[in-house]
């Protein structure tokens, strides 16, 4: 998707789809490059608030992640929102805001937080469900209880990942949903994150089974395991935190 315009004149189409500069950055991003379809681009990775302050306008690819949501008893978390787009972008100073991880919890477990940059929004991943009860919903809902709802995907903000999963038996667990796939019980593992243009993968549901991942990665966790910071994956197993989430910006070099 190429946003060319928006209500809030934040972005704006320049000629040719010219790449944009960065003047300076707060919140220490890491910096580096990537190769993506044999272009050479430079990259800012933020894993904490900060701001990118564009010198000329331009041409960007940006990418977006929530907090994953954390696990209960018997749910996992969800994945937090995936948002990647091409877009263009004006002179000026872009806030950038990273969600946190939700809370894992026996049975109140909470969402991942959401994650910004400028105008663009991802929301958080739902929280896993204790016993008997329904996940949250999120941009990918946390996994249901043995007999509780599965967790719905949000779409208020446009889809941004799936629904968990509730297994069909009666002692089973319920996956998170991901970015990529809806959560699964004790067939696979949980729903499968997206791969963005650096190659790593983002917004995977957490996992309380033991059955081996779909590929690519799920959770697949059976002792309780933090969703990875700076990820979006949903909490693991018993209680367990959603991972952090991520902004990071790559410019055509």
């Amino acid at each position: 998707m190429t946003v060319s315009r928006s209500t809030n004149r934040q972005w704006a189409r320049p000629s040719d789809g010219q790449s944009a500069i960065i003047g300076s950055t707060t919140g220490s991003p890491t910096t580096g490059t990537l190769t993506y379809m044999g272009e050479l681009y430079n990259y800012w990775k933020w894993t904490s608030n900060g701001s990118c302050t564009f010198s000329t306008a331009g041409r960007i690819k940006v990418l977006v992640v929530a907090g994953g949501g954390g696990s209960g008893n018997d749910g996992a978390g969800g994945g937090g929102g995936y948002l990647a787009t091409d877009v263009d972008v004006l002179a000026g100073t872009y806030p950038t805001y990273i969600g946190t991880g939700g809370t894992g919890a026996a049975d109140t477990s909470t969402n991942g937080g959401g994650s910004s940059f400028g105008a663009l929004f991802a929301l958080g991943g739902g929280g896993g469900a204790g016993s008997v009860r329904a996940g949250n919903a999120g941009a990918s809902g946390g996994g249901g209880g043995r007999g509780g709802a599965a967790g719905s995907a949000t779409t208020s903000n446009g889809p941004q990942g799936n629904a968990g999963d509730i297994s069909a038996w009666s002692t089973g667990y319920g996956g998170g949903g991901g970015a990529g796939t809806a959560g699964t019980d004790h067939t696979y593992s949980a729903g499968q994150g997206k791969q963005w243009i650096d190659g790593n993968w983002y917004g995977v549901g957490g996992s309380l089974n033991a059955a081996p991942p779909a590929a690519p990665p799920g959770g697949n966790k059976t002792t309780s395991a933090a969703g990875t910071a700076n990820t979006g994956n949903g909490g693991n197993a018993y209680n367990a935190n959603g991972g952090s989430g991520v902004v990071i910006v790559a410019i055509r070099a």
